[in-house]
């Protein structure tokens, strides 16, 4: 298949699974968004019902109170005279006037003396409805929700009194029917439904709702069984909708009546509020079969063009690799063909000077083994001290490294010294270099005048000498840490500098002193005799001194754990407890037990053990 063919096809796809993908993202957002909105107002839906409930009772409250407290009223309820017949005239003449559905008048034990409705005959009341006046908690006014023969009864009850004696007690109702349900409808634009014990009591619903009321009966139960006061998807008779619970407002229902049985549903139609929905996205389908045809054409035009130039490059490729660096591709163009041809004219130059670069890089080579050469030949191999043991060892990270020891005996005086340049390679080399030579000079002077050296003047000196050579000459800005001793005979020491901590081993007590170093760093500022002190300790017989560079306590393991002064220390104090350790054994003891915590070496290691003699 040609280049062309296989780039129309691909452009093609992409672009298709591009519209696919963009159209049914969008659709999946804009749906669930819909099902938010509509969720969020039948939730506010459920909270107006439960105004509009409340508005009702307070109303039929307010109504009933008047006929509570009319004189007729009290003189029939209060009157031992009056018949039942006259209460139920006059509880029947109160209910045509007020437009009551249900006129109840009770004594004040809760006995029903008159029991009139719309229908024409009394309604059942359970027992243990209607409270009497003085039961515990019995208010003089109330509202509530009775179930009663099927139909739910929005109820207020009003006691009679006479100075403070109750009287009776007056209960009017209404009926929650379809004309109600239609109001709460209008008041909260969604579909109401009221149940009672399985079986829709009042409804105010669409047309397709209502011709399918035995399913949307059997669905609500059902869906109510999984789900209260939450906001759930129905499907009845092929049409979703949004379907939430709520409460009857003041629902009292009869003890012989199944908890949860009374309830009302909020319905909203889920198909029609995404009506503008499936509108988008039948214009979402035109415009992505639109813009797939146009991609197909696109991308035939494209595809030839792009396969022709690669064509050409793929030439100019062979001719390469055949041994012809003279080969130019034309670039034609500044898209990303074109800065593949720049690539490729690029690549051949590099190509005509890579044997120049080999032969630098060999000769840096050469330049880096003589450096390493000369550092090595620098450190002393086999450092001794009268008196002592002496072992040093450095394990350099790159080829040349910075650490530096030295040791000089001479009648001028015994130096020890150990320090570390920042940085790795050549140029801390050199540095190194530069700070052995000038100590060796300092070392070798005669009697008269090397006795008169103090380590802390050594050290301005030195650093006086390095500071011009780094900052003034070579426009460098290392800088080297580093600790001098000066053994004064009978194991006495002066040291100054600044550097790790000198360890010491007492053989007498078992234990490790730790020593910390002060001053400053050479090579920072041009005197640093200020900021230099020295300091005394002696060594006795069988003690040991360990000096040692930072790449020793901050060797990491595996886990990016240092190996730190403390594990240093509890080497050298095991290393210290055997018998008669050799200076070599501590030494080869430390850096051997570093390389195993320390599987690759980021910095140089040294270590330098001086081991007082017995004699």
């Amino acid at each position: 298949m040609r280049l062309a063919v296989k780039l129309a096809l691909a452009m093609t796809a992409l672009v298709a699974a591009v519209v696919v993908t963009a159209i049914w993202s969008i659709g999946v957002y804009l749906r669930r968004d819909v099902e938010r909105q509509l969720a969020a107002q039948i939730e506010e839906s459920s909270k107006e019902l439960q105004r509009a409930q409340r508005d009702n009772l307070r109303l039929l409250v307010a109504l009933n109170r008047g006929y509570a407290d009319e004189p007729r009223t009290k003189a029939v309820i209060n009157s031992s005279e009056v018949d039942d017949r006259t209460v139920a005239d006059v509880a029947r003449d109160i209910r045509e006037t007020a437009g009551f559905d249900l006129m109840i008048i009770a004594s004040p034990g809760g006995a029903v003396r008159a029991n009139v409705t719309a229908l024409g005959k009394p309604v059942l009341v359970p027992p243990g409805l209607i409270q009497p006046a003085d039961a515990p908690g019995m208010r003089r006014e109330f509202m509530a929700s009775w179930p009663l023969e099927n139909e739910v009864y929005l109820i207020a009850g009003n006691a009679v009194t006479l100075a403070d004696r109750t009287a009776g007690i007056i209960l009017a109702g209404w009926v929650f029917g379809n004309e109600r349900a239609e109001e709460i409808r209008a008041r909260t634009k969604t579909e109401v439904v009221l149940l009672t014990s399985e079986r829709i009591t009042a409804a105010a619903i669409d047309s397709h709702l209502e011709s399918h009321r035995v399913e949307l009966s059997t669905a609500i139960h059902d869906a109510a069984e999984r789900s209260r006061s939450q906001a759930i998807l129905l499907t009845i008779a092929g049409q979703r909708y949004m379907m939430r619970t709520a409460p009857v407002e003041g629902l009292q229902e009869p003890r012989d009546m199944r908890p949860g049985q009374t309830y009302f549903v909020l319905l909203r139609s889920l198909d029609e509020a995404l009506r503008s929905y499936y509108q988008l996205r039948g214009f979402l389908f035109k415009l992505g079969f639109f813009a797939i045809a146009v991609a197909i054409l696109a991308a035939l035009v494209l595809a030839n063009t792009l396969s022709r130039r690669v064509a050409r490059l793929a030439s100019a490729t062979a001719l390469v690799a055949g041994g012809d660096l003279d080969t130019n591709v034309p670039v034609g163009g500044r898209d990303e063909i074109g800065a593949l041809g720049r690539a490729f004219n690029d690549m051949i130059a590099r190509l005509r000077i890579s044997r120049e670069e080999l032969r630098s890089k060999e000769r840096l080579e050469r330049e880096l083994e003589i450096a390493t050469v000369i550092q090595t030949l620098l450190l002393p191999a086999q450092p001794a001290l009268d008196g002592f043991d002496v072992a040093a060892r450095m394990v350099p990270a790159e080829e040349v490294g910075g650490d530096f020891y030295d040791l000089h005996s001479a009648s001028a005086g015994h130096w020890i010294a150990i320090g570390d340049v920042s940085g790795h390679g050549v140029t801390p080399g050199l540095i190194m270099m530069m700070v052995q030579s000038m100590l060796s000079a300092i070392a070798r002077q005669s009697p008269e005048i090397g006795q008169g050296y103090s380590p802390r003047e050594v050290l301005r000196v030195i650093n006086a000498a390095l500071h011009d050579n780094l900052r003034t000459r070579m426009h460098d800005d290392n800088y080297m840490t580093m600790v001098l001793l000066k053994h004064d005979g009978n194991g006495k020491f002066r040291y100054a500098g600044a550097h790790e901590s000198i360890l010491v081993y007492r053989r007498a007590t078992h234990q490790v002193e730790t020593m910390p170093t002060d001053g400053t760093w050479l090579g920072l500022q041009d005197d640093i005799g200020p900021f230099v002190e020295e300091h005394e300790f002696e060594l006795r017989p069988g003690d040991a001194l360990v000096l040692y560079t930072d790449g020793v306590t901050e060797a990491k393991n595996p886990q990016n754990v240092q190996y730190n002064l403390d594990r240093l220390r509890d080497m050298l104090l095991r290393q210290g407890n055997a018998s008669m350790p050799s200076a070599q054994k501590i030494r080869d003891g430390i850096i051997d037990d570093v390389m195993a915590w320390s599987r690759t070496r980021q910095d140089d290691v040294t270590v330098m053990v001086l081991r007082r003699l017995d004699s």
